[in-house]
């Protein structure tokens, strides 16, 4: 028996004597030995390999380098289990790295740049690069010292770029972004797959989308300009002009901000049943319904899954109820977000049920209405597309109300 103990003691002492250094060189030598491989074997190994496994390929020689490089910066992902924080100083440095090699070496970053075709950048807090160390304090993105360039500037030079996601979490008003637009259409002219949302400038927004012509992936997610403290979030309106151009859209995902109402008296003032301090701005919220309709017709012969959505924002108190979702009639009065679904069904019901909609096969109603009302419009659809009819979701806010209280939707999470 003891002797069966000391072995067990020895096996595990020298387990245990791994250092970390000592298995990253383990690792590292491995690694060293894949050349003698066959190329097709690389590939696939190269086929597993997580960023830190890229970063230790690329210092095994000057080959590696080569090879590794394009394959380290082909997909960058900013968005995978981070926490906030983490993420903030991970996409802060990344964009500062950026901007200091194109100031010290653009030709060197126009080739790394080439490499990239996708860029999930997840959530911004401010467009603003900032080149000195985060603190934990999210204003430093706000208030940092504006440079010749923004993040917007950095990606459009991202010229094979063909998938881009990115949601901004800010409330301060943003530079001037005429030019960046500009610059976004000259370079950014591969993307066939977007996801936007958060507070955008209209000049990035039309930068972005540029060639509308070739999107076959389209995700706006609670667009909004700069409010103030005092009033609402305005929602963007910018498609009509552009609507018709949108010739091979395949998956549409349209979510907006929407009018919860349903005002509560408390100690002789008038608030919100959602929790904030002012009114929702209504003329906003029709103005993106327009927007909406406008797309719906152009892309209707198009379209193969398209999502609609309300997302009503409300506050921590309004989420302690027992729904974590937005019923009307049901899980909650009736009157709550009677505005929202209203116009929703004036402005984009017609839209749906007067078109044959050929290539469509899933379609997803959010926060628009009861079942009859859907059944409704969509009725001569069925069975050949599949409808999913669901309650609507809330956007959580805090504070102020300004965009940084706003949560980040679980789109770009």
């Amino acid at each position: 028996m003891s002797e069966d103990n000391n072995e067990n003691s020895e096996n595990s002492e020298s387990e245990s004597s791994w250092s970390d250094g000592e298995y990253e060189r383990y690792e590292l030598e491995a690694l060293t030995r894949i050349p003698a491989m066959p190329r097709e074997v690389q590939d696939l190994i190269f086929s597993f390999c997580d960023v830190t496994s890229y970063l230790a390929l690329c210092v095994i020689n000057k080959e590696w380098n080569a090879r590794i490089t394009p394959l380290l910066w082909a997909h960058l992902d900013f968005a995978d289990e981070f926490m906030e924080e983490e993420l903030v100083e991970t996409t802060r440095k990344f964009f500062a790295t950026c901007d200091t090699i194109i100031d010290e070496s653009p030709e060197r970053f126009a080739a790394l740049a080439s490499h990239v075709q996708t860029l999930d950048v997840g959530r911004l807090h401010g467009v603003n690069i900032v080149h000195e160390e985060f603190n934990g304090d999210g204003l430093i993105f706000f208030g940092g010292d504006v440079g010749e360039r923004c993040v917007f500037d950095v990606i459009a030079q991202f010229t094979n770029l063909q998938s881009l996601s990115v949601y901004v979490k800010s409330w301060w008003e943003s530079p001037d972004l005429e030019a960046t637009g500009r610059a976004l259409a000259r370079g950014l002219t591969k993307l066939t797959s977007l996801k936007l949302g958060g507070q955008m400038s209209t000049d990035v927004l039309l930068g972005l989308l540029s060639k509308p012509q070739q999107l076959k992936d389209l995700t706006l997610i609670n667009l909004i300009s700069v409010p103030g403290q005092d009033h609402g979030p305005d929602g963007i309106a910018f498609l009509s002009g552009i609507s018709h151009r949108f010739t091979s859209l395949e998956t549409l995902h349209l979510c907006k901000l929407a009018d919860l109402d349903g005002r509560l008296w408390d100690d002789g003032d008038r608030n919100y049943a959602s929790g904030m301090r002012w009114g929702f701005p209504r003329e906003s919220e029709i103005s993106v319904l327009e927007d909406w309709a406008s797309i719906l017709r152009n892309t209707s012969t198009t379209l193969q899954s398209l999502t609609l959505e309300n997302r009503y924002l409300c506050s921590n108190r309004f989420e302690r109820r027992p729904s974590f979702t937005i019923d009307p009639g049901n899980t909650h009065p009736a009157d709550y977000g009677a505005f929202s679904i209203r116009e929703s069904q004036r402005m984009l019901f017609p839209e749906l049920s007067n078109r044959q909609w050929p290539q469509l096969s899933d379609l997803t109603l959010v926060g628009m209405g009861t079942v009859q009302d859907v059944n409704q419009a969509v009725s001569h659809l069925e069975p050949r597309v599949h409808v999913e009819q669901r309650p609507a979701r809330i956007q959580i806010m805090e504070g102020d109300v300004t965009p940084e209280e706003i949560s980040t939707p679980v789109e770009f999470a």
